[in-house]
């Protein structure tokens, strides 16, 4: 199957969903369209997401320098935004920022596979847009948990609260004038939450 999506920023302010595609079309549709953001959910529909703006862009590789410098020193693997990940046999994922543990990243660097990461992430980051809404991103933050990620930032930029998930427990919310840790899952590490605000 051929298919190829066009547009052009600011044209498609918010994500565009497509009807269902099956895995075989949907990873042949994100080969075709390799310029676009698509991900994939269990139902089995693609979204296709706009364009990363300035601010967002900067956010992650912010997010993502913080925690690849983290994991140099503490072991695992770092990923960025452009990364997918299978959350299920139908479902793939692009967090903003990912982290597999050091069991993971050595089974990774063995794998002959460069498609989609077939470990589920232990840790990810997911920033919210000018074009997210808050109630999708924590659907998605909660099907992160479901299936099996340990522990989820949501950060907000343009609100005055993040949302740290972790498996088993509450979502906690943090002011974004707080420091934010999660020491059980990546001692050491944390983020200057002011430094994400707008």
């Amino acid at each position: 199957m051929t298919m190829q999506v066009q547009f052009s920023y600011p044209s498609l302010p918010t994500q565009l969903t497509l009807e269902q595609m099956s895995m075989e079309d949907f990873k042949q549709f994100v080969k075709d369209n390799p310029t676009l953001r698509c991900e994939r959910t269990a139902e089995g529909q693609v979204l296709v997401m706009p364009p990363t703006g300035g601010f967002s862009g900067y956010y992650e590789s912010e997010a993502t320098g913080e925690l690849r410098r983290w994991s140099k020193s503490h072991g695992g693997m770092t990923f960025s935004s452009s990364t997918g990940f299978f959350l299920s046999p139908g479902e793939v994922r692009f967090p903003d920022a990912a982290w597999i543990n050091a069991e993971k990243a050595e089974a990774f660097m063995q794998a002959d596979d460069d498609g989609f990461v077939k470990y589920v992430p232990d840790f990810v980051i997911e920033i919210r847009s000018k074009t997210d809404t808050l109630s999708e991103l924590q659907t998605k933050m909660q099907r992160y948990l479901d299936s099996g990620v340990t522990a989820a930032w949501l950060i907000d930029p343009y609100g005055d609260t993040t949302y740290a998930y972790r498996s088993g427990r509450e979502v906690r919310a943090v002011a974004m004038t707080d420091v934010l840790q999660e020491p059980e899952v990546l001692p050491g590490f944390e983020l200057q939450l002011k430094d994400f605000r707008r």
